[in-house]
């Protein structure tokens, strides 16, 4: 995190609900490690992955309200290793954009 902000980015923790193999991290377990991560500088969360179900990217996007954070959105695509689709993020309408991903594209340096 200190070296994304040092180098003037933005520090965003990818899927979040998700740890090591088959843990998911929801409800205070996800809210603690997010309130943690920020201490160090966290700005943002990924509200909306390929991977997330409507309640994980439900909680993800209200702990992102909760904590004025940024949110962005990711397939996890890695080429054909996966059975993931380019730019498959759950994002579907324009109006289903949340606040913090609006604030996030206007922080981002083109």
């Amino acid at each position: 995190i200190e070296g994304i902000l040092r180098g003037g980015g933005i520090p965003v923790l990818a899927h979040g609900p998700f740890g090591s193999g088959d843990e998911l991290i929801i409800g205070m377990e996800l809210d603690h490690r997010i309130r943690r991560l920020m201490k160090f500088g966290l700005l943002g969360v990924e509200g909306f992955y390929s991977g997330y179900t409507r309640r994980l990217r439900r909680e993800v996007l209200l702990l992102a309200k909760r904590y004025d954070l940024f949110v962005t959105a990711g397939s996890d695509y890695h080429g054909s290793n996966k059975l993931v689709v380019l730019g498959d993020t759950g994002l579907t309408d324009e109006g289903d954009i949340p606040e913090g991903m609006r604030r996030f594209f206007r922080n981002v340096r083109w």
